[in-house]
């Protein structure tokens, strides 16, 4: 019997568990990453992610590919019954994605 030993176990290899498997692995851990789609269907994974989480995505070194294969920088959000909001002038990182 082989014997297997990680540190960590991320189930799903998708843009939570790989940014995490990714991080964790660059800081020495010993990282596994499961995921069951051999090969990712064409649908959306994601529709959005905060200002905020680009910040963590530039923090984690994934930010450039990401606008490399799937990203589209939206400087602002309108929401119908809400005002306008512009991300470069309302977030802290003044991020406009």
């Amino acid at each position: 019997m082989l014997k297997y030993d990680y540190d960590v176990i991320t189930v799903g290899g998708g843009l939570g568990g790989a940014a995490l498997a990714k991080m964790l692995a660059e800081n020495g851990l010993r990282v596994l990453v499961t995921e069951r789609e051999v090969e990712f269907k064409d649908r959306i994974r994601g529709e959005t992610m905060a200002p905020w989480g680009v910040a963590e995505a530039q923090n984690l070194g994934l930010y450039g590919r990401l606008r490399e294969t799937c990203a589209h920088e939206q400087p602002f959000i309108h929401i119908i019954g809400t005002p306008r909001r512009d991300f470069r002038t309302t977030t802290a990182n003044a991020s406009p994605r």
